[in-house]
């Protein structure tokens, strides 16, 4: 790059750009009150560089075919992404106030199908430059010119998937790939460096065969002459290592871990504003947020894994505890710092988790995995069928952060297909308790069970249901109430909703039986039966897919022995998205309102009522022959 005066203005241009970016991000990030602020702006630079210097591409045509094309595979930088789209042209930056709502076109992690300038969808990591890859190769086949950018984590380096996709662009010459590593050395659980150390990074990446060029990542004049010695390189990728602060530009972000995942306060964003210089405005003030009323006690059942495995822990030296760098959300992390030497944190590698897992308890070991439950039946799936669902091993996978109440993280992280996943699996048992003490009695019970389960905890804390001395049984359900009119078979925090429309319900002359089935699988074949041949009407909720979830198990169920019509509340076939967990819910149909309003449908029709669907025939009563979807 030549030093030309004409360049330094341009870089000096950039550098008074990046501090609008960084203000942008802050305040995004503030309004939206989560989300991932220290990557964000560790990356700030690189963009900048990328969108308003390097990339060929027009904001106001996003589907160009000439475009160059930039995937963000560390998905969770979405709002720098955001900040340069807005400020390039892309849309409105008005926009930048709805980051993380719901029906919002700035999702918790990029999503291509809303938001203009966003190429693919990331936020699982490790997938990005397998992406690039398929644009790159997309890109030859049509004899373009155009060059893919993809910007990866230092901790996303950990995700077997990008070693692979890495010997295929090296494998196939692609020079128009250059990667870019945001090397600022936090992830969610600490230093890359002692949670699964990735170094030599860049000897690595060149002995898979890349062109590797190290830079500081703050420094655009570096970055801008190595962008153009990787466009200058033929034969091979280039890949930048640039050297980041995590939280770059403000004093207590800098170098910060905690400031992976949240968000600047407002104190935080004014004494921001000050260190970096960008304006705050009127609108940028938060708004008081009204008082909230006090509601039942609550217990989370990720909290209370966290507290079950220290007691577990004591009880059992045998127990061996592994995260994947989600320890402190999981709440597994309490065990590490008391068993240090009976814990494991395998970083960004949920597959290496459960083969791991699995060599753990054939030697022994009484094992529990956690990590979310998207990563872990999704991301491992083939790992749990081959290595611990076929040879029947006592791992115990505890998941968190299943079905739609993940909230803002949006649909990447929303697993509400995990139930199905995991039931269709010979060997593997499922449970989804309906609080911390059913949870608390599941983990006991399934260490004396033998071979795999899956237990599903929440990012949200339901209110306590049951006392301590609770007893979960496996394949058992817990019944309350005793009605003639109806049956609603629930799980996880549809139960609390099923009960709360069992009192209303009742205050209106109609009686039903709520059914706790936190024993998906097995299921509870006699109770549910019973229930269902006294009341000849069943509805099913749960917060996942009406798909091969507690639904689809209790039609099966029903079907077959007692056909009776059936209503199954759930998500229809449709992925999640961002936002509040309580809209998402209302969304979705996930309410108790739903629930009421489904249950008066179901018990009209049933006793020969007008609704706009008519009465069931003695046709569908007898023989069965409804089974709603």
């Amino acid at each position: 790059m030549e030093n030309t005066e004409e360049m330094q203005n341009k870089i000096e241009e950039l550098k008074e750009l990046t501090k609008t970016i960084r203000g942008d991000i802050l305040k995004m990030l503030n309004k939206a009150k989560s989300g991932h602020t220290g990557g964000s702006l560790s990356c700030v630079e690189l963009l900048t560089a990328l969108f308003f210097h390097k990339m060929k591409h027009q904001p106001g045509n996003p589907d160009w075919e000439g475009r160059d094309k930039f995937i963000l595979s560390k998905g969770h930088g979405a709002p720098a992404l955001y900040a340069v789209l807005g400020r390039s042209g892309y849309f409105d930056i008005k926009e930048f106030d709805t980051l993380r709502k719901l029906d919002s076109i700035l999702r918790g992690h990029p999503y291509n199908r809303v938001t203009p300038g966003v190429e693919v969808c990331s936020g699982s990591l490790g997938q990005g430059l397998s992406q690039a890859n398929g644009l790159a190769l997309a890109a030859r086949l049509d004899s373009s010119s155009a060059r893919t950018f993809v910007m990866m984590g230092d901790g996303e380096n950990q995700e077997g998937q990008i070693w692979e996709a890495a010997m295929t662009t090296a494998h196939q010459k692609l020079d128009s790939v250059c990667g870019i590593l945001d090397q600022n050395e936090l992830q969610i659980d600490g230093k890359v460096a002692d949670i699964m150390s990735i170094e030599p990074i860049a000897d690595k990446w060149r002995s898979f065969g890349w062109n590797a060029i190290e830079i500081n990542g703050h420094d655009l004049e570096e970055i801008i002459a190595a962008l153009d010695k990787a466009e200058e390189t033929k034969g091979q990728p280039t890949i930048l290592i640039a050297k980041t602060v995590k939280g770059k530009g403000v004093s207590c972000m800098e170098g910060n871990v905690k400031y992976h995942g949240v968000a600047p306060s407002w104190e935080e964003l004014q004494k921001a504003a000050e260190e970096i210089g960008f304006e705050l405005e009127e609108k940028d003030h938060p708004k008081p947020e009204a008082p909230k009323e006090p509601g039942p006690k609550v217990l989370g059942t990720r909290e209370m894994y966290g507290e079950a495995l220290l007691e577990l822990g004591d009880e059992n030296p045998n127990i061996v505890v592994l995260d994947a760098d989600l320890s402190g959300s999981t709440k597994s992390g309490a065990f590490g710092k008391k068993f240090p030497h009976r814990f494991f944190n395998m970083g960004v590698a949920e597959q290496d988790l459960m083969g791991t897992a699995a060599g753990l308890a054939a030697a022994g070991k009484t094992v529990f995995a956690s990590t979310f439950a998207i990563f872990a039946t999704g991301r491992a799936w083939e790992q749990i069928r081959q290595s611990i669902a076929f040879p029947k091993f006592n791992v115990n996978i505890v998941a968190s952060h299943g079905g739609l109440t993940v909230g803002e993280d949006g649909a990447t992280h929303q697993a509400t297909e995990d139930i199905g996943l995991m039931r269709g699996m010979p060997h593997m048992k499922v449970v989804v308790p309906g609080d911390g003490y059913e949870l608390l009695s599941a983990l006991r019970g399934a260490m004396e069970y033998e071979g795999p389960v899956y237990i599903r905890t929440s990012r949200e804390k339901f209110p306590v249901l049951y006392s301590p001395d609770h007893q979960f049984t496996m394949g058992k359900a817990t019944v309350h109430g005793d009605g003639k009119d109806l049956t609603i078979v629930a799980i996880g925090l549809m139960v609390h909703l099923a009960l709360k429309a069992q009192k209303i319900l009742e205050s209106e002359g109609i009686r039903c039986t709520v059914i706790n089935s936190a024993s998906v699988k097995p299921l509870d074949n006699d109770t549910i039966l019973s229930e269902a041949m006294k009341s000849r009407a069943v509805i099913t909720a749960e917060e996942h897919s009406i798909i091969n979830g507690l639904g689809s198990a209790v039609a099966e169920l029903l079907s077959e022995k007692c056909p009776v019509p059936l209503k199954r509340i759930g998500i229809r076939d449709r992925f999640g998205m961002s936002g509040q967990p309580g809209p998402l819910l209302e969304k979705y149909g996930l309410t108790t309102e739903a629930i009421v309003k489904e249950a008066k449908k179901m018990v009209a029709r049933k006793n020969g009522g007008s609704g706009s669907e008519g009465a069931f025939s003695s046709k569908e009563l007898e023989a069965g022959i409804l089974v709603s979807s």
